[in-house]
């Protein structure tokens, strides 16, 4: 079953990322869903029968553009990471050096808790100013695979944050 589906993607992709293209606004993200369908049904084809495959693959569409919206709203963004790294500089007021001080301390030993490869990814990124694409020469894997890690490391850091 999941040849067809991939045969099916292959043979209407652009079709199917015209279309989905216009519904999310975006043609770039909907090509990265699309390669993510081709992904997930390889490594988990479906069973059972499945009589409308564009119907099949539309929905399974949209139930991934919710999730990576929905993971994204639990995302630190660049800049309260950015603040997070750099309060505390000199010149910052004393009570406020303080307290970025506690809260840098309360993220590096969140940070620790990370795999060793994904806290290496996100430091690379974060301090060093790294690509993605380097880091993904350094690994020996795809830079879409350092950019799932290191949304991986930002949702790992905001969930334990959140609990303290």
């Amino acid at each position: 079953m999941a040849f067809a589906l991939h045969l099916f993607l292959a043979e209407h992709y652009e079709l199917l990322r015209q279309s989905l293209g216009k519904k999310l606004g975006s043609d770039e993200q909907a090509s990265d869903i699309l390669h993510d369908i081709f992904v997930r049904l390889q490594d988990k084809p479906p069973t059972g029968l499945i009589k409308n495959p564009r119907a099949y693959i539309t929905g399974m569409a949209q139930n991934m553009f919710v999730d990576n919206w929905r993971r994204e709203e639990r995302y630190l963004d660049r800049e309260e990471i950015d603040s997070l790294l750099t309060d505390g500089m000199p010149g910052a007021d004393p009570q406020q050096s303080w307290e970025s001080g506690a809260e840098l301390d309360a993220l590096a030993i969140i940070i620790q808790g990370l795999p060793p490869r994904r806290r290496d990814i996100l430091l690379s990124v974060r301090l060093e100013g790294i690509s993605t694409l380097e880091l993904a020469r350094r690994y020996g894997i795809s830079q879409r695979m350092v950019e799932k890690e290191l949304r991986r490391a930002h949702e790992y850091c905001v969930s334990r944050r959140s609990k303290r």
